[in-house]
């Protein structure tokens, strides 16, 4: 200013926009002119946003050495202004008063250039200029940050979504075993422009009603943000409906983001039985003290005890020493224990342990989400190894490694085939001592029984020790009186073992494979177990016997129906012949024996009662003076084994010879 108060005009400042920049530490000035006073700035550098539109009042402490006339001009980017606000020139009033603050003003328009997306960094400043010397001097500069640069940029992808503890990421749904000390910790990732001092502010809606948290303020530029979600606040929210979970980021000059990317995830959070859940319990091991085979085969029953907040929907899943069983659904929540019961079947429980301790346990699942399970398990022992090792089908009764037995009849000596003579006395057992994939199936004391159709199982002797160190078949007798109590048909025939275990004597027992053996019986033959009537001659003289009259055609043969005669039984004639007719046999006649065409029974001769038959009278002349025996077999062709019947015989005389010849031509017809 010249001594007509004229305001020295000095050069204008040029605003260079630039990229955020680094805090700077300012020097003081080479002299020790005060620091300027700036209020209202954020870390004392930045301008908030809300103020970027007005003017910046800068205040300067009188200091000891300042003179009248001194003029103060503030600078920009050391640039002196120009403007008359700022500007001051010292009175000697207040040269005077030590406790004198000078204000200046930096105008608005200084920052103008800086547009919006952008965030530069200015030096402000004043010189003290002693006039009338014309060259100012230094005073303390400080800086002015001007952000209008939004944290995370301008595009939603920059800000990635809410990154939610590993199980909730999984299941996409938040649940209270997910929260620690009822808070539930999330990471907000890192994002373009982060900076130390960012406040992060997490919004989450079901679309009618919000709740947000924090706000969280960022640490470090560098690495993620760590925030907890109240338990409290989100279950102010529905389950099982989608939530969206978003956050905004506010700088510290208040410039404030776009929305984030969603992350929407559902709840369930409600209604919730407090955990651990009760111990389970297996009624059979209560009452048993050791779980054996028997008692896998027919099912265990796992029973869930009652508590709080039990909702039917729910399932559970039982866990029996590590294998899941299907989940059971709970469709009432009953007044009295328990709540629920579980049938675990014997394929599952096969899986498991074969012998000790075995931990049971259960999961609670809603909505498909785990929400509880026991801390402590039910501990059952179990004891379920059996003769022949591990059932390979333990859906079915028998164990598919046991051989079947083979049975061998008394009279025939055929296997698994017994004829009515077979049953009249024992039979024999075969038992292989190995099984099908050749391991030793027995040790000494093993129990044997044999199941023989519908009737009760037999007790065998048990195996000796010999016997389970040998490699032969063990043999034992099977009584006639069990052969006979089933009666005829395919017998089904298997045999079991019975293996002790413990103090106890707890016992397991493995079921063979059946063997079906063929049993024909005498009452189911013809005949009803006894032999049929004997054929008769119905053309005999006043003695009884074929004479030359009766021989004068084909003779009639006879065969009354007999028990169990059936259409289809093959009948079959046999002639044999003596040369005596008196009661007491002669000596046999060979060219008189004969067999007939086989008769096959017809529905006919059973509604008649009887089958007729000729015999050709040439026979009567072969045999010419003697006696002729005819029998015959019956057959029924359906029973098995195929066994004919020999019915009685009927020993008839035959006198054909004319008293004055020595034999008996043959009639040619």
């Amino acid at each position: 200013m010249t001594a007509d108060n004229t305001v020295i005009q000095r050069s204008s400042v040029q605003v260079k926009p630039g990229a955020r920049s680094i805090k700077l530490t300012q020097d003081p000035g080479i002299l020790d002119l005060p620091e300027m006073k700036i209020s209202g700035l954020i870390d004392d550098v930045i301008l908030p946003v809300a103020d970027q539109d007005k003017d910046l009042q800068v205040v300067i402490p009188n200091w000891p050495s300042s003179e009248e006339d001194y003029i103060l001009v503030l600078t920009w980017n050391d640039q002196e202004l120009t403007g008359p606000e700022a500007q001051h020139q010292i009175t000697a009033a207040e040269k005077a008063d030590p406790d004198f603050e000078f204000v200046l003003t930096f105008l608005a328009s200084n920052w103008d250039s800086v547009a919006e997306g952008h965030d530069v960094t200015f030096t402000l400043g004043y010189n003290s200029i002693p006039f009338p010397d014309p060259d100012g001097d230094p005073g303390p500069t400080r800086l002015l940050r001007i952000d209008k640069l939004p944290p995370g940029g301008n595009t939603p992808e920059t800000l990635a979504a809410i990154e939610f503890p590993r199980s909730v990421e999984a299941s996409n749904r938040i649940l209270l075993s997910d929260f620690v000390a009822d808070k539930l910790p999330v990471q907000i990732k890192g994002y373009v422009n982060q900076e130390s001092g960012d406040l992060i502010t997490v919004t989450a809606s079901d679309g009618t009603q919000d709740v947000t948290f924090g706000p969280f303020t960022v640490t470090n530029s560098g690495r993620y943000t760590d925030a907890e979600f109240e338990l409290s606040k989100l279950q102010a929210l529905p389950d099982l409906a989608p939530i969206t979970f978003t956050y905004e980021i506010v700088d510290k000059a208040g410039n404030r983001s776009i929305v984030s990317q969603p992350r929407v995830l559902e709840l369930l959070l409600k209604n919730v039985p407090v955990n651990p859940l009760p111990t389970p319990i297996v009624p059979i091991f209560d009452s048993e003290g050791l779980i054996l085979d028997e008692h896998a085969r027919a099912g265990v029953v796992v029973q869930i005890p009652l508590f709080p907040e039990a909702s039917v929907g729910d399932q559970i899943t039982v866990i029996w020493s590590g294998q899941r069983a299907d989940p059971a659904q709970i469709t009432t929540i009953p007044i009295v224990e328990p709540l629920l019961e579980v049938m675990l079947l014997y394929n599952l429980l096969i899986l498991g342990k074969h012998t000790g301790s075995v931990d049971v346990t259960y999961e609670l699942w809603r909505s498909g989400s785990l929400i509880g399970t026991p801390t402590v398990p039910a501990v059952v022992e179990v004891e379920l190894r059996v003769p022949g090792g591990t059932d390979p089908d333990p859906e079915t009764p028998e164990h598919e490694k046991l051989k079947p037995a083979d049975i061998v009849g008394g009279d025939s000596k055929v296997k698994n085939e017994l004829s009515p003579e077979d049953l009249k006395i024992d039979a024999t057992l075969f038992i292989s001592p190995e099984t099908v994939d050749g391991n030793v199936l027995f040790e000494a004391g093993d129990r044997l029984a044999l199941l023989w159709g519908s009737q009760t199982p037999h007790p065998l002797d048990s195996v000796t020790a010999g016997e389970a160190s040998g490699a032969v078949d063990l043999e034992r007798p099977v009584p006639s009186a069990l052969l006979l109590a089933e009666g005829s048909g395919e017998v089904s025939m298997s045999y079991t073992v019975t293996r002790p275990f413990g103090a106890g004597g707890e016992t397991n027992t493995s079921l063979s494979p059946a063997q079906t053996v063929k049993v024909l019986s005498g009452a189911d033959l013809p005949g009803g177990g006894t032999p049929p009537a004997k054929p008769v001659f119905t053309r005999l003289n006043a003695n009884g016997a074929i004479g030359r009259a009766e021989a004068a055609s084909d003779l009639p043969l006879r065969i009354d129906a007999y028990i169990n005669m059936a259409v289809g039984d093959i009948v079959v004639i046999y002639l044999r012949a003596d040369d005596s007719p008196n009661s007491r046999p002669g000596t046999d006649i060979p060219a008189a024996t004969d067999t007939l065409p086989p008769i096959t029974v017809v529905q006919k001769h059973i509604d008649q009662g009887y089958i007729t038959a000729e015999v050709r009278r040439a026979w009567a002349f072969i045999v010419c003076r003697g006696s002729a025996t005819p029998y015959y077999t019956a057959t029924n062709p359906k029973l098995t084994p195929v066994t004919p019947v020999k019915s009685e015989a009927n020993r008839t005389p035959v006198a054909v010879r004319e008293s004055s010849s020595p034999t008996c031509p043959i009639p040619t017809r």
